[in-house]
């Protein structure tokens, strides 16, 4: 299962992506930065739903907390991640 089919499938899978987005930074495997504001952060997690708007994921968990299955789920991919300060 994607992290894209666990998020569309739960809920709680949303507000942990709402959160590993808010406020961390993610390294992609060529070394690209990426950084998400918490409106960002919920408007991805909206995209990524299919479903809903994004003030449903707004602020819907503690910012900068990154669940063990998105890191495992993004390490697969090559991706890393750092707290933005």
């Amino acid at each position: 299962m994607t992290l894209g089919d666990r998020v569309r499938m739960d809920g709680a899978c949303a507000v942990d992506l709402w959160s590993a987005l808010a406020g961390i930074i993610w390294h992609s495997p060529d070394g690209e930065a990426v950084s998400y504001s918490f409106r960002s952060a919920a408007r991805v997690t909206t995209w990524v739903r299919e479903d809903g708007d994004d003030m449903e994921w707004y602020c819907s968990g503690p910012p900068a907390v990154v669940a063990t299955w998105i890191t495992s789920a993004m390490a697969d991919k090559g991706w890393s991640w750092s707290l933005r300060n």
